[in-house]
């Protein structure tokens, strides 16, 4: 776990559940150092309530990890369910458990590791960003760089 201090409810859990020799907090780093982590990682999941892009997932992405992530988040529409990693409704814990199961248990993260770099590559463009901060600036909420 990287960054600010978790809720003391999950740090609760991950010892009633027996997990502490599993669950490793790293506290707040600098980003290039987060960058090696996210590379070195299995799978990144933020099961956000409320997210509104998640540059984050776009930076997992891009160092080729899978995510997991809540349909509330900005970025999912632009992924896809089962190739770039997996999307859950907010709130559904059943859901998460499974999402969690299947990337921790699954063979299939290589594959959505480089669909991640591809989609990273292919949308997150430079002629991408300009075009949809052109399109705000005149005033265009469909903007979308396409």
């Amino acid at each position: 776990m990287i960054g600010s201090a978790p809720p003391a409810e999950l740090l609760q859990s991950i010892q009633t559940l027996g997990l502490t020799g599993c669950v490793e907090r790293m506290g707040q780093m600098p980003q290039a150092e987060l960058q090696q982590y996210m590379a070195w990682a299995d799978v990144f999941a933020l099961p956000s309530r409320l997210e509104s892009f998640g540059m984050v997932f776009a930076e997992a992405l891009a160092a080729g990890t899978p995510v997991i992530l809540t349909t509330a988040c900005g970025i999912a529409p632009m992924l896809k369910h089962g190739v770039h990693g997996w999307i859950v409704p907010p709130l559904d814990h059943g859901a998460l458990v499974a999402a969690l199961r299947e990337a921790l248990t699954g063979s299939h993260r290589g594959t959505m590791g480089q669909a991640g770099r591809q989609i990273i590559g292919e949308v997150f463009t430079w002629e991408m960003s300009a075009r949809a901060i052109a399109g705000g600036l005149r005033g265009d909420p469909a903007a979308d760089g396409a």
